[in-house]
């Protein structure tokens, strides 16, 4: 089982500067998962645990469509995938 979610990755330039919010975040992280800039990216959907052979197929399905759906972006990133 793998936690899925769909998302778009966050150019370096506004992780930077979201950087003061992060840090103000961590005040608050015995009550919220604060995570690395690294990790920053907008979820637009969260799918929850997905068996493997389900989130196999959808990250197949998703690189094929992305690459129409998602020209504007420039690319389709994955995580946790095969």
């Amino acid at each position: 089982m793998s936690r899925l979610f769909i998302a778009l990755n966050i150019e370096n330039e506004i992780k930077v500067s979201l950087e003061s919010v992060n840090n103000f975040l961590k005040g608050y992280s015995s009550l919220l998962k604060v995570v690395p800039q690294d990790n920053y990216h907008l979820t637009l959907k969260f799918l929850g645990e997905t068996e493997s052979g389900i989130r196999d197929k959808m990250i197949s399905d998703f690189k094929l469509q992305g690459q129409q759906i998602f020209k504007a972006v420039g690319r389709v990133h994955t995580e946790g995938g095969p």
